[in-house]
Protein backbone atom coordinates (compact mmCIF):
# COMPACT_ATOMS: atom_id res chain seq x y z
CA UNK A 1 0.00 0.00 0.00
CA UNK A 2 1.67 3.46 -1.31
CA UNK A 3 1.81 6.61 1.84
CA UNK A 4 -0.99 8.23 0.17
CA UNK A 5 -3.32 4.98 0.29
CA UNK A 6 -1.98 4.46 3.90
CA UNK A 7 -3.08 7.75 5.11
CA UNK A 8 -6.69 7.90 3.67
CA UNK A 9 -7.66 4.61 4.39
CA UNK A 10 -5.83 5.72 7.82
CA UNK A 11 -8.32 9.53 8.42
CA UNK A 12 -11.19 6.64 7.40
CA UNK A 13 -10.49 4.37 10.35
CA UNK A 14 -9.99 7.51 13.03
CA UNK A 15 -13.74 9.21 11.48
CA UNK A 16 -15.62 6.24 12.54
CA UNK A 17 -14.45 7.18 16.56
CA UNK A 18 -14.82 11.46 15.75
CA UNK A 19 -16.99 11.48 12.99
CA UNK A 20 -19.97 9.50 13.30
CA UNK A 21 -21.42 6.95 11.04
CA UNK A 22 -23.07 8.72 8.12
CA UNK A 23 -19.95 10.78 7.52
CA UNK A 24 -17.80 7.97 7.83
CA UNK A 25 -19.77 6.07 5.53
CA UNK A 26 -19.88 8.48 3.28
CA UNK A 27 -15.51 8.75 3.57
CA UNK A 28 -15.61 5.75 3.16
CA UNK A 29 -17.22 5.56 -0.30
CA UNK A 30 -15.23 8.80 -1.27
CA UNK A 31 -11.71 6.74 -0.51
CA UNK A 32 -12.75 3.44 -2.57
CA UNK A 33 -13.53 6.06 -5.33
CA UNK A 34 -10.18 7.72 -5.49
CA UNK A 35 -8.85 5.94 -8.49
CA UNK A 36 -11.07 7.80 -10.83
CA UNK A 37 -12.73 10.54 -8.88
CA UNK A 38 -12.59 12.43 -5.85
CA UNK A 39 -15.08 15.16 -4.42
CA UNK A 40 -14.92 17.87 -1.55
CA UNK A 41 -17.43 19.96 0.37
CA UNK A 42 -16.24 22.12 1.85
CA UNK A 43 -17.87 25.31 4.35
CA UNK A 44 -16.43 28.45 4.14
CA UNK A 45 -16.04 30.95 7.09
CA UNK A 46 -15.08 34.16 7.97
CA UNK A 47 -14.02 35.78 11.51
CA UNK A 48 -13.95 39.55 12.13
CA UNK A 49 -10.96 39.56 14.72
CA UNK A 50 -11.74 42.84 16.12
CA UNK A 51 -14.95 41.48 17.52
CA UNK A 52 -15.19 37.86 17.56
CA UNK A 53 -11.96 36.93 19.07
CA UNK A 54 -13.69 34.83 22.15
CA UNK A 55 -12.65 32.95 24.75
CA UNK A 56 -11.48 29.35 23.78
CA UNK A 57 -13.72 26.42 26.16
CA UNK A 58 -10.45 23.71 26.25
CA UNK A 59 -12.13 21.31 28.53
CA UNK A 60 -8.39 20.66 29.89
CA UNK A 61 -5.81 23.16 30.31
CA UNK A 62 -3.57 23.89 27.50
CA UNK A 63 -0.87 26.49 26.50
CA UNK A 64 -0.72 27.90 22.65
CA UNK A 65 2.54 29.51 21.33
CA UNK A 66 2.95 30.84 18.29
CA UNK A 67 5.72 30.46 15.92
CA UNK A 68 6.81 32.25 12.95
CA UNK A 69 9.57 33.06 10.48
CA UNK A 70 12.45 30.63 9.50
CA UNK A 71 14.35 31.33 12.59
CA UNK A 72 11.89 29.41 14.35
CA UNK A 73 12.13 26.03 11.99
CA UNK A 74 14.07 24.03 14.17
CA UNK A 75 11.56 24.52 17.22
CA UNK A 76 8.65 24.02 15.15
CA UNK A 77 10.21 21.14 13.14
CA UNK A 78 10.58 18.98 16.75
CA UNK A 79 7.65 19.77 18.34
CA UNK A 80 5.33 18.71 15.21
CA UNK A 81 7.73 16.03 13.99
CA UNK A 82 5.48 13.62 16.44
CA UNK A 83 2.48 13.95 14.62
CA UNK A 84 4.16 12.66 10.81
CA UNK A 85 1.52 14.54 9.30
CA UNK A 86 3.99 17.72 7.41
CA UNK A 87 7.47 16.91 6.12
CA UNK A 88 10.42 18.98 7.85
CA UNK A 89 10.74 20.60 4.31
CA UNK A 90 7.07 21.60 3.91
CA UNK A 91 7.61 23.61 7.93
CA UNK A 92 10.55 25.62 6.65
CA UNK A 93 8.66 26.68 3.32
CA UNK A 94 5.40 27.82 4.82
CA UNK A 95 8.00 29.53 7.65
CA UNK A 96 10.44 31.01 5.05
CA UNK A 97 7.12 32.57 3.34
CA UNK A 98 6.13 34.38 6.11
CA UNK A 99 3.31 31.91 7.78
CA UNK A 100 3.21 31.65 11.50
CA UNK A 101 1.66 28.29 13.38
CA UNK A 102 0.22 27.75 16.45
CA UNK A 103 1.20 24.76 18.72
CA UNK A 104 -0.67 23.64 21.55
CA UNK A 105 0.93 22.32 24.33
CA UNK A 106 -0.03 19.54 27.10
CA UNK A 107 0.95 17.48 30.09
CA UNK A 108 2.42 18.72 33.65
CA UNK A 109 5.40 20.56 32.30
CA UNK A 110 3.01 21.81 29.62
CA UNK A 111 5.91 20.95 27.09
CA UNK A 112 3.90 17.93 24.91
CA UNK A 113 2.71 19.49 21.96
CA UNK A 114 -0.91 17.91 21.11
CA UNK A 115 -2.05 20.19 18.15
CA UNK A 116 -1.53 23.45 15.54
CA UNK A 117 -2.67 25.37 13.32
CA UNK A 118 -1.79 27.22 10.97
CA UNK A 119 -1.82 30.95 9.19
CA UNK A 120 -1.44 32.44 6.08
CA UNK A 121 -0.93 36.31 5.16
CA UNK A 122 -0.95 35.65 1.12
CA UNK A 123 -3.08 34.17 -0.56
CA UNK A 124 -2.33 31.80 -3.56
CA UNK A 125 -2.38 28.67 -0.73
CA UNK A 126 -3.96 25.97 -2.78
CA UNK A 127 -7.38 24.06 -0.81
CA UNK A 128 -7.07 21.08 -3.39
CA UNK A 129 -7.35 20.20 -7.38
CA UNK A 130 -5.49 23.77 -8.00
CA UNK A 131 -8.34 25.59 -6.68
CA UNK A 132 -6.06 28.58 -5.00
CA UNK A 133 -7.34 30.80 -2.07
CA UNK A 134 -7.81 34.94 -2.65
CA UNK A 135 -6.73 37.23 0.49
CA UNK A 136 -7.58 40.70 0.35
CA UNK A 137 -5.82 43.46 2.30
CA UNK A 138 -7.01 42.69 6.04
CA UNK A 139 -7.29 39.39 5.83
CA UNK A 140 -5.48 35.92 6.45
CA UNK A 141 -6.03 32.42 6.14
CA UNK A 142 -6.88 29.94 8.90
CA UNK A 143 -5.81 26.56 8.11
CA UNK A 144 -4.49 22.88 8.14
CA UNK A 145 -5.52 22.41 11.63
CA UNK A 146 -4.41 18.91 13.55
CA UNK A 147 -4.95 17.34 17.11
CA UNK A 148 -3.83 13.93 18.12
CA UNK A 149 -6.34 11.58 18.42
CA UNK A 150 -6.13 11.49 22.11
CA UNK A 151 -7.03 14.87 22.76
CA UNK A 152 -10.05 15.38 20.64
CA UNK A 153 -13.12 16.48 21.64
CA UNK A 154 -11.44 18.40 24.51
CA UNK A 155 -11.29 21.98 22.98
CA UNK A 156 -8.19 22.25 22.00
CA UNK A 157 -9.34 23.61 18.66
CA UNK A 158 -10.59 26.44 19.89
CA UNK A 159 -7.27 27.32 22.12
CA UNK A 160 -5.83 27.49 18.87
CA UNK A 161 -8.37 29.09 17.01
CA UNK A 162 -8.59 31.56 19.35
CA UNK A 163 -4.86 32.29 19.19
CA UNK A 164 -4.49 32.23 15.76
CA UNK A 165 -7.23 34.83 15.26
CA UNK A 166 -5.49 37.06 18.08
CA UNK A 167 -2.09 36.89 16.46
CA UNK A 168 -4.09 37.80 13.33
CA UNK A 169 -5.20 40.85 15.22
CA UNK A 170 -2.20 41.98 16.36
CA UNK A 171 -1.20 41.60 12.67
CA UNK A 172 -3.10 44.20 11.43
CA UNK A 173 -5.76 41.47 10.18
CA UNK A 174 -9.28 42.42 10.46
CA UNK A 175 -10.80 39.28 9.18
CA UNK A 176 -9.54 35.32 8.94
CA UNK A 177 -11.15 32.89 6.50
CA UNK A 178 -10.99 29.06 7.22
CA UNK A 179 -12.30 26.05 5.19
CA UNK A 180 -14.26 22.97 6.89
CA UNK A 181 -15.04 20.02 5.15
CA UNK A 182 -18.83 19.04 5.37
CA UNK A 183 -17.67 15.18 6.72
CA UNK A 184 -15.63 17.15 9.90
CA UNK A 185 -18.47 17.38 12.58
CA UNK A 186 -15.79 18.84 15.08
CA UNK A 187 -14.91 21.68 13.34
CA UNK A 188 -18.46 22.62 12.51
CA UNK A 189 -19.52 22.73 15.82
CA UNK A 190 -16.37 25.32 16.74
CA UNK A 191 -17.79 27.21 14.11
CA UNK A 192 -21.28 26.92 15.28
CA UNK A 193 -20.28 28.00 18.95
CA UNK A 194 -18.64 31.19 17.90
CA UNK A 195 -20.96 32.18 15.17
CA UNK A 196 -19.08 32.86 12.88
CA UNK A 197 -20.86 33.35 9.03
CA UNK A 198 -20.75 30.96 6.60
CA UNK A 199 -19.96 33.09 3.74
CA UNK A 200 -20.06 29.87 0.53
CA UNK A 201 -20.56 26.25 0.50
CA UNK A 202 -17.97 24.71 -1.85
CA UNK A 203 -18.03 21.64 -4.08
CA UNK A 204 -15.42 20.41 -6.36
CA UNK A 205 -15.10 17.19 -8.34
CA UNK A 206 -12.15 15.40 -9.38
CA UNK A 207 -11.70 13.37 -12.50
CA UNK A 208 -8.41 12.00 -12.27
CA UNK A 209 -8.06 10.06 -15.55
CA UNK A 210 -8.96 13.11 -17.41
CA UNK A 211 -7.60 15.40 -14.94
CA UNK A 212 -10.20 17.35 -14.79
CA UNK A 213 -11.86 19.63 -12.03
CA UNK A 214 -15.55 20.99 -11.77
CA UNK A 215 -16.76 23.46 -8.79
CA UNK A 216 -19.61 24.87 -7.97
CA UNK A 217 -19.86 27.68 -5.11
CA UNK A 218 -23.09 28.33 -3.47
CA UNK A 219 -23.62 31.62 -1.38
CA UNK A 220 -21.55 33.74 -3.13
CA UNK A 221 -19.24 33.61 -6.52
CA UNK A 222 -16.33 31.79 -7.04
CA UNK A 223 -13.92 33.90 -8.12
CA UNK A 224 -15.27 36.23 -4.27
CA UNK A 225 -12.26 33.95 -2.77
CA UNK A 226 -11.14 31.66 -5.53
CA UNK A 227 -9.03 31.03 -8.24
CA UNK A 228 -7.52 28.84 -10.77
CA UNK A 229 -4.02 27.49 -11.09
CA UNK A 230 -4.14 25.69 -14.04
CA UNK A 231 -6.16 24.57 -16.78
CA UNK A 232 -8.37 21.55 -17.05
CA UNK A 233 -10.79 23.56 -14.77
CA UNK A 234 -14.18 24.65 -14.69
CA UNK A 235 -16.45 26.57 -11.93
CA UNK A 236 -19.93 27.48 -12.04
Amino acid sequence: MDSESFWAWKTVRESFQWRGLISSALLGVREFLRPVMYWHVWHIFITDVRSSVREPYAKKHVRVKIYSGEHDFETVAAFLSRFEEISPEEIRSRLSSGEAVAVAFAGERGDGAVGYMWLAFAGGKELAFGIAWILRTGEALRYGSFVVPEWRGLGVHSSLNHAVNEYALHRGMTHTLASIGMLNRQSLNLAKHYSNPKIMTLFAVNFRVANWTIAKAIGAPFTSHFSWRHRGAENE
